[in-house]
């Protein structure tokens, strides 16, 4: 007795207002909110799935990225999924900035890099994800992993997929 996918409600979460009302567009049958992944807008145990595509790696501390990692494992039911993507960014064009953000003398942890990209050329805060790390922040927060592994997204980037249920 499977489920079809025209039965299944899906709930979309978003700090840009503008990228909410965008999504609301495109997919009207679809419910989005704008919300803080660190607080999400949901009851305890809300959801049997729960993804996070591109986000982590722009959360800018490790005690906010436990408490990512935090609210997401309380808003997924008990033996429930967590699907994470992060950039991976430890790639060459990189290193000289992460060995940088290592340094003393830096503002950021190490890790961490100010990259500059998009339509407007912003200067935007990323962490440098290693598989260990993002592993490890699962595991102390709620979620026991069950794989992880590196893909390319396009021709130079790659991304790293973590699958984890929640303990």
């Amino acid at each position: 007795n499977r489920k079809h996918l025209s039965d299944t409600r899906y709930t979309g979460v978003d700090y840009s207002g503008g990228l909410v009302r965008e999504a609301k567009w495109l997919h009207p049958e679809g419910e989005f909110v704008v919300g803080d992944a660190t607080a999400l807008p949901f009851p305890d145990n809300s959801f049997d799935i729960a993804y996070s595509f591109a986000t982590i790696h722009h959360v800018p501390s490790k005690g906010l990225r436990a408490q990512f990692a935090r609210e997401a494992a309380r808003v997924v039911k008990p033996g429930g999924i967590f699907i994470l993507t992060a950039w991976h960014l430890w790639q060459p064009k990189n290193f000289l900035k992460l060995l940088m953000s290592a340094s003393p003398f830096s503002p950021l942890e190490a890790g961490d890099l100010m990259l500059t990209f998009g339509k407007n050329k912003a200067q935007r805060y990323l962490h440098a994800f290693a598989q260990r790390e993002l592993s490890q922040l699962l595991a102390k927060n709620g979620f026991a992993v069950i794989g992880i592994k590196i893909i390319p997204h396009g021709r130079r980037e790659k991304n790293i997929v973590v699958i984890a249920k929640k303990k």
